[in-house]
């Protein structure tokens, strides 16, 4: 379960994110779209642990994260960051790594996986986004694309309770996005979550539960996907869809 309390954060003085609320359950994925500059980072960042907010609170599973109350406790903070991976928009890959030695990097070092283990599991997923014959080259070698989907892979290795995804599908073309939304399909059938901010409806058609609609820092709209596509309750939510 994922569930969100009133969140509210503050940046310079500046609200970006304003009384957020919303809970859907575990095994599930929400979308979460809007306009750029809405929110929809901050709200991923906070999710995952890796920024802190102003007030209000955020519930994974058991574990439950607060402003006031958890954010200088670094003992907890790891806690909670342990329970979700995260991919960024800006990928952030290791220069001085292959494909594979990215992929492989935390299973070898946080989880102390044995090499062989980790590369075969590695492997599995490049073969999964098309990038198996790619694993022995180095960031710089690849398309804005290949790195994105080995940053996915990365991520994925961890099997992270919760995955959180920032334009998982920004830098690729369809087939890809297809291979990709395929891939995280496996994924939470295997019982875990995702939230994924997006600006491609049609990625998340077919793959969300659920939809977040984003505006200024608000959540405008929250629902089961049919329904905010096919019926959206909010003018500034029929709007923002009526463009796709």
């Amino acid at each position: 379960m994922i569930k969100v309390d009133s969140l509210y954060k503050r940046v310079n003085g500046t609200e970006i994110i304003k009384n957020v609320s919303f809970e859907f359950p575990a095994g599930k994925v929400l979308g979460i779209i809007g306009e750029s500059g809405s929110g929809k980072t901050s709200l991923l960042l906070s999710l995952s642990g890796l920024t802190y907010f102003t007030s209000g609170k955020i519930t994974v599973n058991s574990l439950t994260f607060t402003g006031e109350s958890n954010g200088r406790d670094k003992d907890f903070i790891w806690e909670f960051r342990k329970q979700s991976g995260i991919v960024f928009q800006h990928l952030y890959l290791f220069p001085h790594l292959t494909v594979l030695g990215n992929i492989i990097e935390a299973p070898l070092h946080v989880l102390k996986e044995e090499r062989g283990l980790a590369e075969a599991r590695a492997v599995e997923l490049l073969k999964k986004v098309g990038l198996e014959n790619s694993k022995d080259k180095y960031p710089d070698e690849l398309s804005g694309g290949e790195q994105q989907r080995v940053a996915i892979c990365r991520a994925l290795i961890m099997n992270p309770v919760v995955l959180l995804l920032d334009e998982p599908t920004s830098a690729l073309d369809p087939q890809r996005s297809a291979d990709v939304r395929t891939l995280l399909n496996d994924y939470v059938k295997q019982g875990h979550t995702l939230v994924i901010v997006s600006h491609s409806i049609n990625f998340l058609r077919g793959l969300a539960d659920y939809l977040l609609y984003m505006d200024e820092g608000e959540a405008v709209e929250f629902g089961e996907t049919p329904e905010v596509l096919s019926n959206p309750r909010d003018s500034r939510t029929h709007e923002f869809l009526s463009h796709f």
